[in-house]
């Protein structure tokens, strides 16, 4: 195959369109498809709670001290992120 001098091009996409073919038939297309649409949900919460936790006043006010905190070992992680998920929270 050389895009470059267009050798073997007609045969590659020929392969490609019967491979989707073949998927399409068995299934396999749909499942993937299926999995690929759960998948991009759970992303999509998971960016969107995210990006609520850290746009949230209360957060964004302390979040800078609890890193330091937890950074000069005062607090560890986990009570640093339990704390401020409690503010999160309410």
């Amino acid at each position: 195959y050389s895009g470059f001098y267009g050798n073997g091009v007609k045969e590659v996409w020929e392969m490609v369109f019967k491979y989707i073919d073949f998927v399409k038939d068995n299934g396999y297309f749909e499942y993937r498809r299926a999995k690929q649409a759960r998948y991009w949900m759970y992303e999509t919460i998971d960016n969107s709670l995210k990006d609520m936790f850290y746009e949230h006043p209360a957060v964004m006010a302390a979040i800078g001290d609890f890193e330091r905190a937890v950074l000069d070992g005062k607090i560890d992680s986990f009570s640093a992120a339990g704390e401020l998920l409690k503010m999160y929270k309410g």
